[in-house]
């Protein structure tokens, strides 16, 4: 970077009026070096096209010059998806909240195909990023339940951003984790229509269905291993 120390909200500037961009989040390390940068776009501007703005407009600006790789894009679509039934989809989540001890247990139930898979996740949740945190964490875990080894997903981040038209949209990255060891980034995003925490599990779900129905599924998986046995499922009824 230059000798001046750019700022966050400098660099967040310049990535907002760029076409297409609705949104953008800059993930910098202790020492101000950039390592992350998270954008929200329209549907109709190609994600590598702006990936390539964004290098080219940090450069120009500041000399920048950054790795496309750490550039992620998620793309909001104005109009509802259309259900598959090969897609993960909600179906119940679950928050037990512990005043005395500020811990948070998340329960996610997922449907594919017909059947439920269950995730769970607890700790600390002091802030609202913290809780967010530990939905997608348990979003994860249930989609998770659902795959055959070695195929699975982690949680590589999840945060909030508002639209130039005040729109709060809940944003996953998620990496898909294959036998090679290959990670795949996939980026997902829900728009928040009153229901944060909702939003963030079904940013998640935003994410994995782009890869999902290419991975094999764990159809007979047992209890034990995340699948809900028809007397869980009636329970949860």
């Amino acid at each position: 970077m230059s000798e001046r120390q750019i700022q966050v909200n400098e660099l967040e500037e310049i990535i907002h009026r760029l076409p297409g961009v609705l949104s953008g989040k800059v993930i910098v390390n202790d020492w101000g070096a950039i390592e992350e940068i998270h954008v929200l776009a329209s549907s109709d501007k190609n994600p590598k096209q702006l990936v390539r703005d964004i290098e080219s407009a940090l450069a120009a600006k500041w000399g920048i010059k950054l790795d496309h790789r750490k550039i992620s894009v998620a793309q909001l679509e104005l109009a509802s998806p259309i259900q598959s039934a090969e897609t993960v989809q909600l179906s119940e989540l679950t928050l037990t909240n512990n005043l005395a001890t500020s811990q948070l247990q998340v329960t996610v139930l997922v449907s594919d195909s017909g059947r439920k898979f269950k995730g769970t996740a607890q700790g600390l949740a002091l802030t609202r990023d913290a809780a967010d945190r530990l939905v997608a964490a348990a979003a994860v875990e249930a989609v998770n339940a659902s795959l055959r080894e070695p195929y699975r997903f982690t949680l590589e981040d999840v945060f909030t951003v508002t639209s130039p038209h005040g729109r709060e949209i809940a944003v996953s990255v998620v990496g898909l984790v294959r036998g090679s060891g290959e990670t795949t980034v996939l980026t997902g995003n829900s728009l928040m229509k009153g229901e944060e925490f909702q939003a963030c599990v079904k940013s998640v779900l935003d994410a994995v269905n782009r890869q999902i129905t290419s991975l094999p599924r764990r159809w007979e998986a047992s209890v034990e291993d995340g699948a809900l046995g028809a007397e869980e499922e009636k329970a949860q009824d």
